[in-house]
């Protein structure tokens, strides 16, 4: 399987959240840098930052550094266009396509990711992780899943939702090359049920310093 880590350096809700200091002298991408080698080969993951002066820091990790065209790069940039222009520098011998998101500290799962995948691509086209959520209600206040009331559901009873964490995710490398997107037309949900965060604010940045402590002391 090769392993796609997206590095973008010119964040703009939090600066430079990817290289800066997060917690014990790492950043966040020194940080997933070091979780991903307890499962992947490191010739078998590709960085891909508009960013070159960040090309030792990723060649230091053994892994291949992919310059991305500044026109890929900000919140606006279609995820197709994206997707296709880093696959287009990534050999297609037919391998398993991971994508991992530095922003999720708290996520380090791949191992038991790559052993439910043995077992479900046969079913499934992908792999993406999920978390399970209960007593949902709209920015109108409309319950999603339940019922106001003293005979809402029990939680055990609710009709199951989930949320994307937007950790990981796997798929055949036909079907990314085809949807150009992390999720295929058959995905198959990793219930992951440990703390998860995705980084998109400073508050988040500080909030997740302190559950790295808790959780990886």
């Amino acid at each position: 399987m090769k392993v796609i880590v997206p590095l973008q350096t010119c964040s703009t809700r939090v600066k430079n959240k990817n290289l800066r200091n997060f917690i014990y002298d790492k950043s966040l991408f020194d940080v997933k840098a070091t979780q991903l080698l307890q499962t992947f080969d490191p010739s078998k993951i590709f960085v891909s930052s508009e960013n070159l002066n960040v090309k030792p820091q990723v060649e230091s990790y053994g892994f291949n550094f992919l310059l991305r065209d500044k026109v890929y790069t900000g919140n606006e940039i279609k995820q197709p266009d994206l997707i296709g222009h880093i696959l287009e520098n990534i050999p297609d011998d037919g391998e398993d396509i991971g994508w991992a998101q530095v922003t999720t500290p708290l996520f380090n799962d791949y191992t038991n990711c790559l052993s439910v995948w043995e077992r479900e691509q046969y079913r499934h086209d992908s792999l993406m992780v999920v978390r399970k959520v209960n007593h949902i209600i709209s920015e109108s206040n409309t319950p999603i899943n339940f019922n106001f009331g003293y005979w809402h559901k029990a939680t055990q009873d609710l009709n199951k939702l989930y949320e994307i964490s937007w950790s990981f995710f796997i798929l055949k490398r036909k079907i990314i090359n085809e949807c150009k997107y992390h999720i295929g037309y058959n995905p198959y949900k990793y219930l992951f049920s440990g703390v998860n965060l995705d980084i998109d604010t400073e508050e988040d940045f500080e909030r997740a310093k302190l559950l790295y402590k808790t959780i990886f002391p």
